[in-house]
């Protein structure tokens, strides 16, 4: 494993209201976007997706990443500005035994229309930070150059006079 999911981001990986966003790729090379509502990490570091629905065109293609060794994005936010996004690719597909059925237990008890179909274990390869002041600030410093004249000519205090 190359990356380390902090303890931060891990915080928003399982928080229930953070926005989970898991972008794949079928055989046919068709993109396909889909919003998650549980996911984690494991002792291992490796992000965990809850797979509720048998049928999705996103289960199909996390099988065909975890058979063909396809990157997987997982995007996360907390909604109040922690962004960020793993890239990783399926290594395994749980879909019994005792820690599938503890999951399968602890979801089925938030709702009990969850029907937990597997869990796919993806491993972290990268993970690019999206926050808005980081990608700022990670632009200013790589490409100074770029930018408004009206930022680098004028202060603040100018521009409420003007």
């Amino acid at each position: 494993m190359s990356v380390k999911i902090t303890d931060k981001q891990k915080a928003v990986i399982e928080g229930r209201k953070s926005y989970k966003s898991v972008a794949t790729i079928s055989r046919d090379g068709e993109l396909q976007l889909t919003t998650y509502r549980y996911t984690g990490v494991d002792e291992n570091g490796n992000l965990l997706i809850y797979q509720l629905i048998e049928t999705t065109r996103t289960n199909k293609n996390l099988t065909y990443a975890l058979w063909f060794e396809k990157d997987v994005l997982i995007s996360f936010s907390d909604g109040e500005g922690t962004e960020f996004t793993v890239k990783g690719v399926p290594v395994r597909n749980i879909v019994a035994g005792p820690f599938f059925e503890k999951k399968y237990r602890e979801l089925n008890d938030e709702d009990f229309e969850n029907d937990l179909v597997s869990i796919y274990v993806i491993e972290p390869s990268g993970i690019i930070e999206n926050n808005y002041e980081v990608l700022r600030q990670r632009e200013r410093n790589e490409w100074g150059i770029l930018g408004h004249m009206d930022r680098d000519l004028v202060s603040k205090e100018d521009l409420k006079d003007a």
